[in-house]
């Protein structure tokens, strides 16, 4: 019981870390780290370059899922506030069903959408296991987890 409780607790952390590191870091340097680093059992962190902000506009879109679940609507809000707070525009996020994937744009994925990229890491049964995900997978930032709680 003991291990489990600490488990959970080390994926609140880690996750607050996570999500702490992509709101206040410079967003217009857009610098999230520079190497990839797997983090404990079923969470997976890797930080690379990714450019979200330069020269006055957004160099990506923010995807969410169309059907949206409150925990995700009101991340959405947050990241949305921290953008804005950072870069003095608000972005706006698209729903995950009205915008095709495309491989060539860059994209901020926030929850469980339609892109592949968004699924659970890998050797994760996201039936069962319980995981979080902040990662850049080609020119996609993913930031999901298994259920709110891990979100």
């Amino acid at each position: 019981m003991k291990k489990q409780i600490f488990r959970y607790l080390k994926s609140a952390l880690a996750g607050m870390l996570a999500f702490l590191m992509l709101t206040s870091c410079s967003l217009l340097d857009s610098i999230l780290g520079k190497d990839t680093e797997e983090t404990g059992e079923n969470n997976v962190v890797q930080t690379e370059r990714f450019l979200i902000f330069a020269d006055g506009a957004y160099q990506c879109k923010l995807i969410a899922p169309g059907l949206a679940d409150n925990e995700v609507t009101e991340q959405r809000n947050t990241l949305r506030q921290a953008f804005k707070r950072k870069t003095g525009l608000t972005p706006s996020f698209e729903k995950d069903d009205a915008i095709e994937a495309d491989v060539a744009v860059a994209e901020i994925l926030l929850g469980q959408t339609n892109r592949a990229e968004s699924g659970a890491p890998n050797g994760v049964n996201p039936d069962t296991d319980a995981y979080w995900k902040v990662a850049i997978e080609g020119n996609k930032l993913i930031i999901n987890g298994s259920d709110a709680y891990q979100l």
